[in-house]
């Protein structure tokens, strides 16, 4: 493949134009040699360039997509030109010219600050790329269970301060590109003002050497009605491609620190469990969406009681679409993070 130069047309320093031109080839010699293994490392919600095409589309379309990016976006592509970090981000996003899923994996791999801002500039402030349409298979999957949750509301689930406290591990997911990171640990703690929870949130991911590293983020959830205690609204800490999720905690069993009752039979703290299904959109895709089974250990032993009540929850809210089965075990082998 041969590298690609922008429009004479561009605007700004040489030396913007250079660096710019730099990255893009970069990304397109590298796609012919970076290869990535798709099996290796989970990808989070938040990965920015889930629109990103290959550089190879600057010859081809010279209005729009990276063309846009190198006229609106100099400084910041520069600027990942310039981190090797950054530039090999670009260049493997390069290798899943029709992979979305591909594409974020890299962006997980190799985001650090120069990716986020140049996301933050190509999907949010320009939009020169554009979002990936919304999975409309999974759309209906969620407005199945939003209408089978107005019809008989979840009765187990506390108020939100009750419920997202302490220290919560991902055991199982659904959605193999987003669900499913390895060592997934969400601490929460309420604010004092307002009736929200920020939470600190980190995984860990692999690199194709097999190395790990962790990644880390924060999120803060809403309770957009105090009557409604299963229906929340999530954003990111600090704001970022405008990020937002509408959660549905389908059910829970939890222990009420102030009374020691537990909200569902099942028997030890080691079994609380809260199950979320969840919609979302951000600058980079229209919508996506998943469904996670939280526990304090990070486990479910299916034959436990406490995975016979997820069973049971699933399928009052979800029937056919999603089983206890087909979820995913997340990896929790490795070093506690």
């Amino acid at each position: 493949m041969r590298p690609t130069t922008p429009p004479k047309s561009l605007g700004g320093s040489d030396r913007l134009r250079e660096h710019a031109a730099r990255a893009l080839a970069l990304a397109a010699a590298l796609t012919t040699t970076l290869v990535v293994d798709p099996t290796a490392v989970v990808v989070p919600s938040t990965s920015p360039l889930l629109s990103l095409h290959p550089p190879a589309g600057v010859a081809t379309a010279p209005g729009g997509g990276m063309a846009r990016v190198v006229r609106d976006c100099q400084a910041e592509l520069a600027a990942c030109a310039a981190s090797p970090m950054c530039a090999q981000g670009l260049a493997c996003a390069g290798t899943q010219p029709t992979s979305p899923t591909g594409q974020v994996r890299c962006m997980d791999l190799y985001e650090n600050d120069e990716m986020r801002a140049f996301a933050d500039c190509a999907m949010t402030r320009t939009a020169a790329l554009p979002q990936q349409p919304a999975d409309a298979a999974e759309l209906a999957s969620f407005e199945r269970t939003q209408r089978a949750v107005a019809a008989d509301p979840p009765r187990s689930v506390p108020a939100m301060r009750d419920l997202l406290r302490g220290t919560w591990r991902v055991a199982l997911g659904l959605n193999p590109a987003f669900d499913a990171f390895e060592c997934q640990v969400h601490d929460f703690s309420s604010l004092e003002e307002g009736d929200m929870v920020d939470a600190v949130f980190r995984y860990r991911v692999r690199r194709p050497d097999r190395s790990w590293f962790t990644r880390e983020g924060g999120k803060r959830l809403a309770q957009p009605d105090a009557k409604v205690p299963y229906r929340l609204k999530l954003r990111l800490r600090p704001e970022y491609l405008d990020y937002e999720d509408d959660w549905l905690v389908l059910g829970a069993s939890t222990t009420n620190t102030a009374t020691g009752t537990r909200s569902s039979p099942a028997a030890s703290d080691d079994d609380e469990w809260f199950v979320v299904r969840y919609h979302g959109a951000n600058a980079a895709w229209a919508g996506y969406g998943g469904l996670n089974v939280y526990t304090r250990s990070g486990h479910l032993d299916p034959a436990s009681d406490a995975a016979a009540e997820v069973r049971a929850v699933l399928s009052e809210y979800c029937g056919d679409d999603v089983r206890l089965e087909d979820l995913i075990k997340v990896d929790n082998s490795c070093p506690i993070v």
